[in-house]
């Protein structure tokens, strides 16, 4: 068994992931938000906080290193230490643990619907670019990602009054 100094560090550590994990899910929310009423701004702020909420991830994944290191006997992972809490301890890191997993599913989910906003907008773009260019035939990339077949189409002139 640990000792309550090692479970209150992981704590310290898991709430300020818990913390820094809640607001990518807000930056992730309000991107969407952003890119659905077309402010530019702040789509450009939230990538800021993107960056800011990576940096601070990278310091949480050191503390974690660190405290696992600093373990008599070693450990395995900083999730499978809670059962090696006290018993005063380990019902708080359990409940913390299953607050990151659920902010961590919430931040895939809302990652992987911005991933498909911007694939869909880029095909938009691109084939309206196309379709102006004269061009909409080109190959291309499919909305999944995979390199899309040339296609006939027409060809748009634009005619002078």
């Amino acid at each position: 068994m640990l000792d309550e100094s090692v479970a209150d560090r992981w704590l310290s550590i898991a709430a300020r992931e818990e913390s820094i994990l809640g607001g990518l899910v807000e930056v992730l929310q309000s991107d969407q938000r952003a890119v659905a009423a077309a402010r530019v701004e702040e789509i450009e702020g939230n990538v800021v906080r993107k960056e800011t909420a990576i940096t601070e991830m990278r310091m949480i994944e050191e503390s974690k290193r660190n405290l696992i290191a600093s373990i008599p006997g070693g450990a395995e992972n900083f999730a499978g230490l809670p059962r090696r809490f006290p018993v005063s301890r380990r019902s708080p890191a359990e409940a913390s643990l299953a607050r990151l997993r659920s902010l961590r599913e919430a931040a895939a989910e809302l990652n992987e619907l911005s991933r498909r906003i911007m694939i869909h907008g880029l095909f938009l773009v691109r084939s309206t670019l196309g379709a102006v260019a004269g061009d909409a035939g080109a190959s291309g990339y499919a909305e999944n990602g995979d390199r899309r077949p040339p296609t006939a189409t027409g060809k748009i002139v634009r005619q002078n009054a």
